[in-house]
């Protein structure tokens, strides 16, 4: 998602604790991806903001394990 006016992008992505608890995501490829964005709406270049909201979508029924499937949003400044 984004806003050129604001000159933003929304990187979200989602996972499944139980299955993909160490899951990897490439932010070097997703720099290059909101890059070639920022690019299109006249912008030269794209930065993460620090941090990252994580947030549960799916609760578990198991007390051991309270969240099911996560979802991570990552913003980032056009430049």
């Amino acid at each position: 998602d984004g806003s050129k006016s604001e000159a933003t992008l929304t990187f979200v992505y989602e996972y499944n604790y139980s299955i993909e608890d160490r899951i990897y995501v490439s932010w070097d490829s997703a720099r290059v991806e909101a890059t070639t964005r920022c690019r299109s709406w006249g912008f030269s270049e794209a930065s993460f903001f620090e941090g990252q909201i994580k947030k549960c979508v799916t609760y578990s029924a198991n007390s051991y394990i309270p969240c099911e499937r996560y979802q991570v949003i990552k913003k980032c400044q056009c430049k």
